[in-house]
């Protein structure tokens, strides 16, 4: 019988003119093969309970299991949902185990966490047709047939040589009967159906079953809807297609075929029915059959790591970074994990902790090339680098900054001071040009640098205000902590330590805590805390500064939702601080949606957390048997996926004190009424339309951040006492949550500069 993996083997040759050979595969032959790998009951239950161990430290873990209004509503009771795969007897495939395992994480609906199983990331499948949505304020979006993916300028990066021409070709075929011959014949068609069910609400199905970036379902909708990102490499919008949603892993329990009921542009109805799922397989990742597909793809590593004496010979940490099989040939793909994000993290950089020793004014890029065109032009902003460009419209009163993160492609302390450089010297260049009002797009920022954000937020308002965050402490988390925090190993542990943490109350977090109830469970949590970021804010009288400035009600911060991270926190205290409204476009329903997402922070990969794990175990005094629960075993089967540790708080939002921001609805103010998302300057024009003519008095003088009474809280409580709250109101060591902003924005003005400062989310 013919090997099942011999299907997916790279055997056609389109690399003229490519980086590598590609084999064209379907989707019969990828699951042909993955499903032909076994798994037993050991290792169903060793890769669960080895999980839960990373979980542990999830800060969300109690929440998630339920929670309704005023928060966002959740019933994942994620150990249970594991517990239950684990002792599954029917599920006898790795393929079918892990994507479940897979799916269960995801439904957390935190862009943060993610699993991505290394042994089914070869494949990249997709269907024929960049499918698109037209948007109409008040009503449901139109579904329609943008072009045909291959013709999409993001396939192979635009590539007319032979050999991608010929790839191209390869692959239409694989669609050709379905599509009755060119799959770019229907550009342009409204798509009514998708497999019997009303297309938009079938691609809100799908995005609510996979895409796990946001509690918000407009959001997971825009996702997987084609959007332009302001692009770090090439300091231009690139266009992401949304679609490509099963490159990266198959998943569990979709639909394999996907039948059409389409309408052309005269009134044509067209049926096109059984159209597969095909792709590619890169030629990189090279086996000739099941067995070294299996030895290539799905096997741990053995490298171990620390003291011999006290690490199991079972001890295994994943290495390398898969990072590169998310972008090949110039494909961008949506799920690339980038510390921009871009929905998904992977071995996100936290290992910032010296920068802010080494940035100071005299290294920060002061020169930032300015470029004043007659005429408002997306080609032509008036400053711009990889990080963010600044455009002046042609109204003469409306500036645009666009941020596509809050982090430059690299971390070096040059590229992070030529990043703020550019945006004080765009920011004054915009305040040259005569702009009154200042709309800042943050589509598709998938968060970076908490101190960046601050930063921007110090320079804008004039008040040095950062986010708090908790850390849920478990018994295991507890433990870690306590033992990581040895000055001998506190600073090369950033992820598991107290390494750049200022708690409100002093001391160490764990002096005093909370007690919350969350989603039925009693739980402890660690006293408040925040990053020092007053190198980044003693910047500001080194830098282009602004002569006026923009009022608070002459800003608007603009997204589809994704909005992610460092991002979400700067949105956060935008909105609760100062009052700032925010626009949104897009989304499934036709009204206003929230604006950002997945604010949790100090983002690990379950390879980082394993290794610090491990190394205060071999370097610290802890005991074998209270350590036998810390994450310290890489799972059996190999994993991608990380994890937030901390939560995050706007102490003068809805939630206060008690309820972290991820949880809390905040719709956006403005809807913005354009139905081509994609058209920039359409995007633009219509937020200056919504933004209005505003009164700008100028930045604030620089006053302290004050209290918001929803924060206030009527219990009691002592110094080092723990505190028990359960959903509003409380207080802390004796303070009213009320005016513990205003302390913890003098604290941060006064305190010395601390290592770790730049954690990156």
């Amino acid at each position: 019988a013919a090997d099942v993996c011999a299907a997916m083997a790279a055997s056609n040759n389109y690399a003229s003119g490519l980086s590598s050979t590609l084999a064209i595969v379907t989707g019969s032959d990828v699951l042909s093969c993955y499903n032909s790998f076994t798994i037993d009951s050991t290792t169903r239950q060793n890769q669960i309970t080895y999980l839960k161990q990373y979980f542990n430290l999830y800060p969300y873990l109690d929440i998630a299991k339920s929670s309704s209004s005023p928060l966002f509503s959740s019933n994942v009771d994620l150990f249970a949902t594991l517990d239950a795969i684990a002792s599954n007897s029917s599920i006898t495939t790795e393929y079918d185990f892990q994507t479940q395992v897979q799916a269960a994480i995801t439904s957390l609906n935190d862009a943060h966490s993610s699993y991505y199983p290394s042994c089914f990331l070869s494949a990249r499948l997709m269907q024929p047709f960049i499918i698109d949505a037209k948007f109409t304020t008040g009503s449901a979006p139109t579904i329609y047939i943008r072009d045909s993916f291959v013709n999409g300028s993001n396939f192979l990066g635009g590539s007319t040589t032979s050999g991608a021409t010929q790839f191209k070709a390869a692959l239409n075929s694989a669609w050709s009967t379905a599509t009755n011959g060119d799959p770019s014949t229907y550009a342009g068609y409204t798509v009514s159906k998708i497999n019997g069910m009303d297309a938009v609400a079938y691609i809100q199905k799908v995005a609510d079953y996979w895409s796990g970036i946001s509690h918000s379902p407009e959001t997971r909708f825009n996702y997987y809807m084609p959007s332009t990102q302001w692009s770090s490499s090439a300091s231009a919008f690139n266009f992401v297609d949304g679609t490509l949603y099963r490159i990266v892993s198959i998943p569990y329990n979709m639909d394999w075929y996907w039948n059409y009921e389409l309408t052309s542009p005269t009134g044509t109805t067209v049926t096109l029915s059984q159209v597969p799922w095909a792709g590619y397989v890169m030629a990189t990742n090279t086996f000739a059959d099941a067995a070294t597909y299996y030895s290539n793809n799905c096997q741990s590593s053995s490298t171990t790591s620390g003291s011999a004496s006290k690490l199991s010979a079972g001890n295994k940490l994943l290495s390398g970074s898969a990072s590169a099989i998310f972008e090949e040939n110039g494909l961008k793909f949506r799920t690339k994990p980038t510390t921009s994000h871009n929905g998904i993290t992977l071995d996100a950089d936290v290992a910032l902790a010296t920068h802010n020793k080494h940035l100071t004014a005299a290294t920060l890029r002061l020169d930032a090339e300015t470029k004043v065109a007659a005429t408002f032009s997306l080609s032509n902003p008036l400053v711009g680098d990889g990080m963010s460009a600044f455009y002046m419209l042609d109204d003469g009163v409306t500036g645009i900054m666009v941020l596509g993160a809050f982090e430059p492609a690299t971390t070096t302390d040059a590229a992070i001071s030529a990043a703020i450089g550019t945006i004080t010297s765009g920011l004054t260049a915009l305040e040259s040009a005569g702009a009154s009002k200042l709309i800042i797009d943050l589509t598709e920022n998938g968060g970076g640098v908490i101190c960046i954000g601050a930063f921007l937020l110090n320079y804008l308002m004039n008040q040095p205000v950062t986010p708090l965050y908790d850390v849920r402490l478990s018994t295991e988390f507890a433990s870690l902590m306590t033992y990581a925090d040895s000055p001998a190993i506190k600073d090369t542990v950033s992820l598991i330590s107290e390494s750049g943490m200022l708690p409100i109350g002093g001391g160490s977090i764990m002096d005093s805590t909370y007690t919350y109830t969350r989603g039925g469970v009693t739980a402890t949590y660690s006293d408040k805390f925040y990053l020092n970021c007053t190198a980044f804010s003693a910047m500001s009288s080194s830098l282009p500064t602004l002569s006026k400035g923009w009022s608070p009600n002459a800003i608007f911060l603009l997204s589809d939702g994704f909005c992610g991270s460092t991002c979400a926190e700067f949105t956060r205290m935008m909105r609760d601080e100062y009052g700032v409204k925010t626009m949104v476009t897009g989304g499934s329903t036709g009204a206003v949606f929230q604006p950002s997402s997945f604010e949790g922070g100090s983002v690990g990969s379950f390879s980082d957390v394993t290794s610090e794990a491990q190394e205060v175990y071999t370097y610290s005094t802890v005991t074998t048997s209270e350590a036998a629960t810390w994450p310290m075993n890489s799972l059996p089967l190999p994993v991608q996926g990380t994890l937030p540790l901390w939560e995050s708080y706007s102490p003068q939002g809805t939630g206060g004190l008690d309820n972290p921001v991820e949880w809390m609805p905040e719709p956006a103010e403005i809807l913005l009424d354009v139905s081509d998302t994609l058209d920039k300057a359409a995007v633009w024009a219509a937020a200056a339309k919504a933004a209005g003519s505003p009164t700008n008095s100028g930045k604030s003088a620089g006053t302290t951040q004050t209290s918001a009474s929803a924060a206030a809280g009527t219990g009691t409580g002592t110094a080092g006492a723990t505190t028990t709250a359960t959903g509003a109101g409380g207080t802390h060591n004796g303070v009213a949550a009320s005016t513990v902003g205003s302390a913890v924005v003098q604290a941060a003005a006064a305190a010395v500069v601390v290592a770790a400062a730049l954690v990156a989310l």
